[in-house]
């Protein structure tokens, strides 16, 4: 019982640095829009403010995903799987630390979605 504890603070707090690191990332000031006289300077500026764009939305998605995993830990139902109530991995969440679901039920999520965007993609 108290290794499972200080396993679960361990989890906390690497957590909690996953989400101080994913707030310092890029930030809104990286996405501001310049008009630079050069032409060329002006399509470097667009392409390094998508990168910053794509950046700042994945850090967002990573800031939610973390502060989830912590409310799980507070309601005691971390490391479970959501899809099927089993116990995800060690592994997985030494790799994933804030992974909702077990490696199966990711695997059929991901195909799911897959299948769902070629559908998409055929009736466009």
């Amino acid at each position: 019982m108290k290794r499972e504890f200080e396993k679960i603070a361990g989890r906390r707090d690497s957590l909690q640095r996953l989400l101080a690191a994913a707030a310092t990332t890029v930030t809104r000031e990286d996405i501001r829009v310049e008009q630079l006289p050069d032409a060329f300077d002006q399509v470097q500026s667009i392409a390094e403010r998508e990168l910053a764009i794509t950046q700042l939305d994945q850090q967002s998605q990573a800031t939610v995903e973390i502060k989830a995993a912590l409310k799980r830990i507070d309601k005691g139902t971390y490391g479970i799987c959501e899809e099927c109530d089993e116990p995800i991995a060690q592994r997985r969440l030494d790799a994933v630390p804030f992974a909702r679901l077990c490696v199966a039920c990711q695997q059929d999520f991901e195909t799911r979605d897959r299948t769902e965007d070629s559908a998409w993609d055929a009736a466009a």
